[in-house]
């Protein structure tokens, strides 16, 4: 199996204010967005801070490292995988394709 290559959690979503237009200008304001980041480096920036899906985007982004490590280690159980396969033939095979999307592998 291959090891994730994307940044390590914990991922935080806050919000703050800059222009899409230019980054360099942090205080501008203009156009509130939401970020996720990992101490001072952003991971992800989702517009539309007043938006509830943009934000539930946000929120999914952040939980992305513990989803992939929770989803992780189902699939290293072999008993758990095993029980799940007998109620959902395919998961396993769906649970490998989405930790290979998440490598960018697939």
């Amino acid at each position: 199996m291959n090891e994730a290559k994307f940044t390590k959690g914990d991922w935080k979503k806050c919000t703050m204010a800059m222009s899409p237009g230019d980054w360099a200008q942090l205080n501008s304001g203009k156009y509130p967005i939401t970020i996720v980041c990992r101490g001072a480096d952003v991971i992800a920036a989702v517009w539309g801070i007043e938006d509830e899906d943009e934000q539930a985007n946000a929120n999914l982004i952040a939980a992305a490292p513990e989803m992939y490590a929770a989803l992780q280690q189902l699939c290293d159980n072999r008993g758990v995988m095993e029980w799940l396969e007998m109620h959902s033939p395919c998961i396993r095979e769906v649970a490998e394709e989405a930790l290979a999307k998440a490598r960018g592998e697939s």
